[in-house]
């Protein structure tokens, strides 16, 4: 019998974390996604190298049935991810591997109103044209295209709710008292403006010496497809620390006017919404030796709120060029 290799190879550049066990989806369309990638699925190509069964053919077009021909080359396929409401989809001509069709679907952007924001839709649609072979296979009952990819928004919509319930539920007049500046070190202070119809948000982050209080540095930037204020606050503060490594500080303080984006360093908390960006911010904490983290009001970061702004304002201004 031969043995499945689960435990691949890197050698080929697969990232098998962000191309699957870190991707935002349910468990279960995780494990299906790893499946698939190891090539442990039951499909006919797979069964027949085994000597198991004769028939190999697609139950939809005939063709031979191989991972990658049920969840994306299958003319049956090509019409449910011209139904998905997304840009950027995976080229037909040029994705020969499951590896690769995980890997380009990771360039996906939702568009509205599938609610999803920046929770990926290709797992659950991935998963759902795999479980709609299988119903025909084992129960002679067939679904449109139409039919699978909005039960696919569905699974996400409702694994996507599960997240947002669960996580932590934090009060919005914690930590509002200032902290003071330290008379050594260097002070940082970060600030994002976010446009909450087009989630493009502009992020700015200045730095001045904590003891002569002369400007060391300022910087901007913007993104695109960021889900909400919260997130772009942290986006901000995570670009700023990454400049204070680049520029090997060591005694760092970083102030915020987002009273929650405080609260969840301070106290280390949790939230799904967050969690890539916090796991950045965790790791650049332990390049720094000293990293404390204090809010301010807005009336005392306007310079970091002056960045922010032009910087959204500037994307805003490339977009309509390019258009």
């Amino acid at each position: 019998m031969t043995k499945l290799n689960l435990e691949p190879s890197l050698k080929d550049g697969f990232n098998w974390q962000s191309n699957i066990w870190r991707v935002k989806a349910p468990e279960k369309a995780n494990f299906f996604l790893w499946r698939a990638a190891i090539k442990a699925l039951p499909v006919g190509s797979a069964l027949s190298a085994r000597g198991l069964v004769d028939l190999t053919a697609c139950k939809r077009c005939g063709e031979e049935e191989s991972a990658l021909h049920i969840l994306f080359t299958c003319p049956f396929a090509i019409q449910v991810w011209d139904l998905a409401p997304v840009l950027f989809k995976p080229s037909v001509l040029q994705t020969t591997s499951v590896k690769l069709l995980l890997q380009e679907s990771r360039r996906m952007v939702n568009l509205p109103p599938t609610g999803l924001s920046c929770y990926p839709l290709y797992p659950c649609l991935l998963w759902q044209l795999w479980k709609s072979r299988n119903r025909i296979l084992f129960e002679d009952k067939r679904f449109s295209a139409q039919e699978i990819c909005s039960k696919a928004i569905s699974v996400a919509r409702e694994w996507r709710t599960a997240q947002i319930s669960t996580t932590t539920v934090l009060k919005p007049l914690l930590f509002t008292e200032e902290i003071h500046p330290p008379s050594e070190g260097v002070i940082c202070r970060s600030d994002a403006a976010w446009d909450v119809i087009s989630e493009r948000c502009g992020l700015g982050w200045v730095f001045e010496d904590a003891t002569t209080l002369l400007p060391l540095s300022k910087c901007s930037f913007s993104r695109q497809y960021v889900p909400s204020a919260l997130a772009a606050e942290a986006l901000a503060m995570e670009a700023a620390m990454k400049t204070a490594v680049r520029a090997g500080w060591q005694k760092v303080m970083f102030y915020s006017d987002s009273q929650q984006l405080v609260k969840l360093l301070v106290t280390e908390g949790s939230s799904t919404e967050l969690s890539g960006i916090l796991s950045n911010i965790s790791l650049y904490c332990g390049k720094i030796s000293s990293v404390v983290f204090g809010y301010i009001p807005c009336s005392k970061n306007e310079a970091a709120n002056v960045l922010a702004k032009r910087a959204l304002v500037a994307l805003y201004n490339s977009s309509v060029r390019r258009g």
